[in-house]
């Protein structure tokens, strides 16, 4: 199964492997990580309340390895999770993975706002500026989630002048952008 999900890459799907698929290790582990904010954790390294380690060989290392799988095992001493994968070769992990789905839902809901708690966003210098400022707030509250390191944000903004007319009549903004 781990190679039919590693081939498909699928971007928001992590794959996980017990020995004993009774021991629920997916279910202790997404407990124990799920609850954490955005930005504050990773899914590697973290010692869980019921499953058994498994004692992987070095060959199942490799192979769940290989396959972006993620298994409970031990380090220096420690009964940990590993790796904090997505099958994904793009995200590669899942905190990565969360976080970019954080940050959309984020972002939407900041510029929603802001058209939702004023009479009227104007088609103006004025309305693009108070845009760009939900994008800001944004990437500054994705700075202090550790989302993002600070001093790497920008937000792009188209200048008036270049929006379409349809666009502008229309009442569609595109081409803001934030990194």
């Amino acid at each position: 199964m781990g190679s039919v999900m590693f081939n498909a890459a699928y971007t928001a799907t992590c794959g996980s492997y017990h020995k004993s698929p009774a021991e629920m290790f997916s279910g202790a582990w997404m407990g124990r990580w799920l609850p954490t904010d955005p930005g504050q954790a990773t899914a590697k390294f973290k010692t869980l309340v019921g499953p058994t380690v498994f004692d992987a060989s070095d060959t199942h290392q490799t192979n769940l390895n290989s396959r972006r799988m993620n298994y409970y095992g031990r380090e220096f001493g420690r009964n940990v999770t590993k790796e904090g994968y997505v099958f994904s070769p793009i995200y590669k992990f899942l905190d990565v993975r969360r976080d970019v789905h954080w940050l959309i839902d984020m972002m939407q809901t900041r510029i929603f706002g802001t058209l939702a708690d004023n009479e009227k966003v104007p088609y103006n210098k004025a309305g693009l500026l108070m845009v760009e400022g939900s994008i800001r707030a944004g990437n500054d509250e994705a700075v202090r989630q550790n989302v993002f390191d600070l001093g790497t944000t920008s937000v792009e903004m188209p200048k008036l002048k270049d929006i379409p007319s349809n666009d502008k009549s229309d009442r569609i903004l595109r081409n803001a952008k934030f990194s």
